[in-house]
């Protein structure tokens, strides 16, 4: 009910009272009892999360909105709320998808069981609007990402065979061709590329995320490198290049033991990634492959070929993806911590307006609230100790305790770390512009301005602190007794009664947690990838028309079809799709016979 004196909403308590136990028996009394209900009314919720309980009309009692309690039916609210009203008549848990006041939720539904004759229920929803708008923006992003790593390989490709003659370029590319004598050398090639392709994806993970672009770029390229060198049969300067990667691994082992520094983590990979590409250097090994005569020449080749192309473009791919999602999340979560500190001020407001005007304080005249002592510290224990209104960490990934400040905020520095922008803020920025609708990537992820009260601090990898960009001068005596902390408040007129840093843990994205999500759909994927690369191979280098002595050793002449057909011997004409190849044989047809490779026989 709501009181005709303040406006407030308020919960009564109401029993029946026995006529025998009073003076005037006569009428019906109740005893009541009127209080604010902390749990219900103005509570503190994480961001896109709210409740509802409502009676088996729908009539809203509380509201996690304090303005729609007793104002609001919350089937109307609901669009096709037929399922709603099932679950709450049956009085069963349910979960459902509504759409509550013009947007998407999803709800849980559970009747008050533990209470006799009950007939209220419960609704818990989160709105799905932030996280359909996080997925697309992570799409975007990632898509970004994926465009910027395709410009670099053209670029980098461009710079490496765009300066050679076509006549340098085929003779560059000879040793590419595929032959019946090289099938150890494929064998081997598609062992190691499947080794390196587990390193590689374990260091998409271990490797800090603002240092992962470096290994976008190094890994593909190595890859590349040592596989022409492999099919070049110049195994020394693979030699050379396990060493360099060792040095480097070394190198980054020193740098982690002496500065602890994230970037040199996986050196343990780097290790084994050097380890195999000893193991490629070994002729010996490529001549026990050798051997080797189960596979025939298209599969080996097709499959050093395919692992090639995984190692090139499906994992840096993923690793794009990672630097995409672990980037809106840190960008998600900031956005939470924003929204819950100002609630978590709104929530402090509100209890310095309720007890503004309670005497608490002994002294006989009546002192201000920045000069009592007494109501200072009822209020920090009103706001910090009692915590029924608070479901912060509830919803949120957040641990106990962790809500207010920490025990060594004495330690803490007295400014905040500055905040640099890296390049992914960079593209953020690009792609999202400041006079846009302003989306929460954009938004969060640009830094704190000089007028901004907030900052932020990583804890390692996984944990991100909101806390304000000045140091309280009461924070190093903080850690002693609350009074003591209240008097330094008082001497230093400090506002704030409630703690003002929050730290919430952040979901990134796991290898496991990756695996078993795509796992299946990348298997199959991968599958069908295969067997394409092994069809088009087998019609790009002709291995299933042309065996034995016919079979080509290597890359063909190009000549013009008027010359192939006044010249002695065989020759094939190669063209793409629809583009007259026929029409022009049957033009030539009394000079020449041919035939098409890819009819039926």
């Amino acid at each position: 009910m709501y009181s005709r004196l303040t406006g407030a909403y308020l919960a009564v308590i109401s029993q029946p009272i026995s006529p025998k136990s009073l003076v005037d028996s006569s009428g019906t009394w109740v005893a009541t009892l009127v209080t604010p209900l902390l749990c219900l009314i103005h509570p503190i919720l994480s961001p896109d999360y709210g409740f509802a309980v409502i009676d088996e009309s729908g009539a809203v009692l509380f509201h996690s909105d304090a303005a729609k309690n007793g104002r609001e039916n919350f089937f109307d609210e609901s669009l096709d709320s037929r399922d709603l009203r099932a679950a709450v008549s049956v009085r069963q848990e349910s979960m459902l998808s509504v759409i509550y006041e013009g947007r998407e939720h999803r709800l849980c539904v559970r009747p008050f069981a533990t209470i006799q004759q009950c007939p209220w229920s419960l609704i818990v929803f989160a709105s799905l609007s932030e996280l359909s708008a996080e997925r697309a923006e992570r799409t975007l992003f990632f898509a970004a990402l994926a465009v910027c790593y395709l410009a670099a390989v053209v670029i980098v490709l461009f710079m490496v065979f765009g300066p050679l003659s076509p006549s340098t370029f085929r003779d560059r590319l000879s040793c590419a061709w595929p032959s019946e004598r090289r099938k150890g050398t494929y064998h081997h090639l598609a062992l190691c590329l499947g080794l390196l392709i587990v390193q590689f994806y374990a260091l998409i993970f271990e490797a800090a995320p603002e240092r992962l672009p470096f290994w976008v770029l190094l890994i593909p390229s190595l890859s590349l490198t040592v596989t022409s060198l492999k099919l070049a049969q110049r195994t020394r300067s693979i030699t050379w290049i396990a060493g360099a990667t060792f040095v480097m691994a070394i190198v980054g082992l020193v740098l982690s033991l002496c500065n602890g520094e994230q970037w040199w983590k996986p050196s343990w990979w780097l290790t084994l990634i050097c380890a195999t590409l000893l193991f490629l250097s070994s002729e010996g090994a490529t001549a026990q492959f050798g051997k080797w005569e189960k596979w025939s020449l298209p599969t080996s080749f097709s499959l050093a070929c395919f692992l090639l192309l995984i190692l090139t473009a499906g994992l840096p791919c993923v690793a794009l993806f990672r630097m995409a999602f672990d980037y809106e999340e840190v960008a998600s979560t900031r956005r939470e911590q924003l929204l819950t500190m100002a609630e978590l001020r709104r929530r402090e407001e509100h209890a310095i307006r309720q007890y503004l005007g309670v005497r608490i304080s002994d002294e006989k005249n009546d002192l201000s609230l920045a000069d009592d002592l007494g109501k200072q510290l009822f209020l920090r224990r009103r706001l910090e100790e009692q915590s029924l209104d608070l479901y912060v960490t509830v919803f949120a990934d957040q641990r106990a305790n962790q809500l207010f400040y920490p025990k060594n905020l004495a330690q803490q520095t007295t400014e905040p770390p500055d905040e640099r922008l890296t390049w992914l803020s960079l593209l953020a920025s690009w792609l999202w512009l400041p006079h846009s609708s302003g989306p929460l990537t954009y938004e969060v992820s640009q830094g704190s301005s000089n007028t901004s009260m907030w900052t932020w601090s990583e804890e390692g990898i996984s944990r991100i602190r909101i806390h304000p960009k000045y140091k309280p001068p009461w924070s190093e005596i903080a850690a002693g007794s609350p009074e003591t902390a209240g008097l330094a408040k008082l001497i230093d007129h400090e506002p704030v009664f409630s703690g003002q840093e929050l730290a919430y843990d952040l979901k990134l994205l796991q290898p496991l947690d990756f695996l078993s999500t795509m796992g299946f759909t990348l298997a199959v994927l991968f599958l069908l990838m295969f067997l394409s690369v092994r069809s088009t191979l087998q019609r790009m280098f002709l291995l299933n028309d042309l065996k034995g002595a016919m079979a080509i050793k290597g890359p063909m002449n190009v000549i013009t079809l008027d010359r192939a057909v006044c010249r002695n011997g065989n020759s094939i004409l190669l063209g793409l799709p629809t583009s007259g190849k026929t029409k022009m044989l049957e033009d030539k047809k009394g000079k020449a016979d041919f035939r098409s490779s890819t009819s039926p026989r």
